[in-house]
């Protein structure tokens, strides 16, 4: 199963490896999250600068993590738009990280 992981609070946030760390158990994880903190922010959109995703400096064991310069809402957007629509990727199970 191809599981995405994502939150509000970040890459940097521990929960988020926390959670990677048992959705391993189910499937192959991506992380994708925004580059810093953004709590309350969840239908934010960002409109004000283009977006950019890189790799995450970060290391998680055996899962592909990367950063978005952008809100919650834009940074699983962004992420449709590359993994769905031009590298023919689905994830099954999306799971949202909460605090």
């Amino acid at each position: 199963m191809k599981i995405l992981i994502t939150n509000d609070d970040g890459i940097y946030s521990p929960g988020i490896r926390a959670l990677a760390n048992i959705a391993l158990r189910f499937g192959t994880v991506r992380i994708v999250a925004p580059d810093v903190e953004q709590s309350s922010m969840g239908h934010a959109i960002t409109h004000s600068r283009p977006l950019s995703y890189k790799k995450s400096p970060i290391t998680f064991e055996n899962i592909d993590a990367f950063r978005v310069n952008g809100t919650p809402k834009q940074t699983v957007l962004h992420l449709v738009c590359i993994c769905i629509l031009i590298r023919k990727l689905c994830f099954q199970v999306s799971i949202w990280g909460q605090t």
